[in-house]
């Protein structure tokens, strides 16, 4: 069982996006998973409509949740893999004007021969 849940925890692993909104969407679909189950097995319609209330509400609040932080904070929108990698450029860690996206001591020099052979100069 705990592996299930490391599985499921892991964002990586499932090539999801992990940001704000996800955490929403999490409880939005297992709000909407509980109302269809209940729709198909309970008896009490207060409690369906209780659900389809909560349903309403969450759409709302994450909509609301996507605009707020596309107008005031747009890096939270990104996933958290594009945050880190922005993080490590702008902290000059990697892709600086010196060093460029590759480590200096890891390249291969190539050499070429310079000479141009179009037929014209022997």
């Amino acid at each position: 069982m705990n592996r299930l849940f490391a599985r499921l925890s892991n964002v990586e692993g499932m090539n999801a996006r992990s940001n704000v909104i996800v955490s929403l969407l999490w409880l939005f679909f297992l709000t909407l998973a509980s109302t269809i189950t209940y729709g198909i097995f309970g008896e009490k319609e207060i409690l369906l409509y209780f659900l389809i209330g909560a349903l309403i509400t969450e759409l709302i609040s994450i909509i609301v949740a996507y605009f707020i932080f596309a107008f005031k904070d747009p890096d939270c929108l990104r996933s958290e893999t594009y945050t880190l990698s922005k993080l490590a450029i702008e902290k000059g860690q990697i892709g600086d004007n010196q060093s460029g996206l590759i480590d200096v001591s890891q390249a291969k020099i190539i050499e070429a021969d310079c000479s141009v052979r179009d037929g014209s100069n022997g």
